[in-house]
């Protein structure tokens, strides 16, 4: 499978466990599909960033708000060195959408602010 199929899988995990909770059968599939992909991350070091990012949205979806903080950080940092400006502004707002209040986070979804792609969903319990 290639790499991007493998970022896929994990994104579909994630947002299963958004929609579902907690639950012991996700988060093993996320823990393995999370694995996987950095195991196919030797030969495509360029999916890192986007490893990064992912692993920053389960922590947030298991109430890890700081290490959440840490890895966009980090996944910022080695977007920029490599030259993933998309995977920059990404990163740049989940940040914004996942840890600002509610009232910036209303005024961000009023209309398209550039080429950034989809943001995942907050979790509703905090």
């Amino acid at each position: 499978m290639s790499v991007h199929g493998f970022v896929k899988i994990v994104e579909f995990w994630l947002l299963k466990l958004h929609d579902d909770g907690k639950n012991k059968q996700n988060e093993h599939e996320v823990h393995k599909a999370l694995k996987r992909l950095k195991d196919a991350l030797h030969h495509h070091p360029l999916f890192d960033a986007r490893r990064l990012h992912l692993l920053a949205y389960h922590n947030l979806l298991r109430g890890k708000k700081d290490k959440c903080k840490a890895k966009l950080r980090k996944c910022c940092s080695r977007s920029k060195r490599m030259g993933l400006w998309l995977e920059v502004e990404w990163a740049n707002k989940n940040m914004k959408e996942w840890f600002n209040d509610e009232k910036e986070s209303e005024e961000s979804e009023k209309g398209y602010q550039g080429t950034s792609m989809f943001t995942l969903p907050k979790p509703t319990r905090d």
